[in-house]
């Protein structure tokens, strides 16, 4: 199968199952514009981002610009945030 092909048949599948992207190919993970038309697609799919998307803040802004919501499926600790322990 090609990129092309994984690519769209992942993205259809995504839609209503972001846990897909767990076994995704490390290619398309660390393609930024994959991953934020994935997570337009499927806000709850931000929860499987690689760190380096989380690094790019250009690209984490795209999709909070698009969904703010997104951000409540975001792992605190890659956002830089730590829960309190209290």
């Amino acid at each position: 199968m090609n990129i092309q092909n994984e690519e769209q048949e992942l993205l259809e599948r995504i839609k209503t199952d972001p846990s897909f992207l767990e076994n995704a190919n490390i290619g398309l993970l660390s393609n930024k514009d994959f991953m934020i038309n994935t997570i337009k697609n499927n806000p709850k799919a931000i929860q499987y981002a690689p760190e380096s998307f989380y690094a790019d803040k250009k690209a984490l802004f795209e999709v909070l610009k698009n969904d703010p919501s997104a951000i409540q499926f975001a792992p605190p600790k890659r956002l830089g945030r730590v829960p309190n322990q209290s």
